[in-house]
């Protein structure tokens, strides 16, 4: 029978359910190895390949070392894997030379497994286990990486908005049900984090007056640039996000961390990165910095503002006639006739005196 050499004949061997299973008898190096994770890539010189390994307990292999692998590609399965793998330790030291790459391309797939070098602009930083997690952001897109066994301490607010050159193992990253969810970068060690550019915004940046649609060429998508916005906290939205709002504009702040002691009409300073939602303007992995002033609600609020996507998330007045209201457990609906036009209202009750102020007759 015919066994399969090297990762293109693995590659070529084809997708096809009716095939027969083949051998694999493959020497590669590997890029990248966390057996905590189930994780292995190998790469010889036609290209990077997945292997799942035989051995659930196999010892961590340091990256750059030679390995033999003999194992099975199936039937009807990604063409990028090797399963039942049994791994021979060869020797150590050899040198895998990374591909240019860009999230553009990680994004296409057509980087899948290869060992490979981007630029991008960390956005976020946390631990997750026993690895750092970054969130990357440029302006051809996003991606994740993991730095494996990252030993600096949190928090990681020196590495946000570093511009970083980053090599390592390409892969996608899987829901519980094995759909695609995206596309990463596996690092071995810190060392494969070479950061370009130090932190290039701060709270001492001069602050941007608005946001224009202009801005952003797809829906959904974040600016690869962290703005300064100066406004005022508006109440919570959902998910611990909260409404903001500048002179101009009103926002949905998605924070990095929640803070519980920001007050109603708290002046407030939001770092984050800007993203068009639905027509709404939304920031990003954000964080405030909070001052003493409280506004004047009379100040925030505008009367006879339209009631329109220019205005969405900003703090109003409007007055007009009860035409009904609809109760729903922790939140009462109004339906109000203003000036020929229909609004509706929903007051949310966080506890039952809140609610007797609100009482309606009927």
């Amino acid at each position: 029978s015919v066994v399969l050499r090297s990762v293109q004949e693995i590659r070529d061997s084809g997708l096809k359910v009716d095939e027969p299973i083949r051998a694999v008898d493959l020497q590669a190096v590997v890029t990248y190895h966390d057996p905590l994770w189930g994780l292995l890539f190998v790469e010889d010189e036609y290209g990077g390949i997945y292997v799942d390994p035989d051995d659930t307990s196999l010892n961590r292999i340091p990256g750059g070392s030679v390995v033999r692998i003999r194992g099975t590609k199936q039937r009807g399965v990604t063409s990028n894997l090797i399963t039942e793998a049994d791994i021979e330790f060869l020797r150590s030291g050899e040198k895998v030379t990374p591909v240019k790459s860009s999230i553009e391309q990680m994004n296409t797939g057509s980087m899948d497994s290869n060992f490979i070098t981007i630029e991008a602009i960390i956005q976020r930083a946390q631990k997750r286990d026993h690895a750092l997690e970054l969130k990357l952001i440029s302006r051809d897109g996003k991606v994740k990486a993991y730095i494996r066994g990252y030993s600096g301490a949190e928090p990681f607010d020196h590495l946000i908005d570093s511009k970083v050159e980053l090599t390592g193992t390409c892969g996608f990253e899987f829901s519980p049900d094995m759909e695609i969810l995206g596309t990463l970068i596996y690092l071995n060690d810190q060392d494969q984090m070479k950061i370009l550019q130090d932190g290039r915004t701060s709270f001492e940046q001069a602050p941007i007056d608005r946001l224009s649609k202009l801005d952003f060429s797809n829906s959904g998508e974040e600016v690869a640039s962290r703005i300064l916005l100066k406004g005022h906290y508006m109440g919570d939205a959902n998910q611990n996000n909260f409404y903001f709002q500048t002179e101009y504009q009103g926002f949905i702040v998605h924070p990095v961390q929640t803070d519980a002691s920001v007050e109603f009409g708290q002046e407030i300073e939001v770092l984050g990165w800007p993203r068009l939602q639905d027509y709404s303007f939304e920031i990003v992995d954000a964080v405030l910095r909070r001052h003493v002033a409280i506004a004047v609600l009379d100040n925030l609020a505008q009367s006879g503002m339209l009631l329109d996507s220019s205005n969405l998330n900003r703090f109003v007045r409007r007055s007009g006639f009860l035409t009904r209201f609809e109760r729903h457990d922790e939140r009462m609906t109004l339906h109000i006739d203003s000036s020929g036009q229909h609004l509706i209202a929903n007051l949310e009750f966080h506890d039952n005196d809140m609610e007797r102020d609100y009482e309606i007759p009927v």
